[in-house]
């Protein structure tokens, strides 16, 4: 039997910097426009996915809309983070 050790990739999971200041820039356009609290959940988690398309990581379910609706509730803006994730 092989014993295999999984060491990631440095930029595993890093969003460029331009790419997340893009999807910083169009998350606060969303969240100060006058859409529906649904409306602009979609957006804001459609924009995550597309900021972390490549990466390596799935956000299909790490996004949630119904999170996302509830952090605007509260007057927060989620943002994208250029910074590799700690393994």
């Amino acid at each position: 039997m092989t014993d295999f050790k999984f060491t990631p990739s440095k930029n595993l999971g890093k969003v460029s910097t331009s790419k997340a200041n893009a999807a910083n820039r169009n998350i606060k356009r969303i969240a100060d426009s006058s859409k529906s609290d649904d409306q602009k959940a979609r957006e804001i988690s459609a924009e995550f996915k597309t900021a972390y398309a490549g990466t390596g990581l799935d956000m299909s379910q790490a996004v949630n809309p119904k999170f996302v609706k509830d952090m605007l509730k509260k007057g927060q803006i989620p943002e994208v983070s250029d910074k590799a994730p700690e393994w």
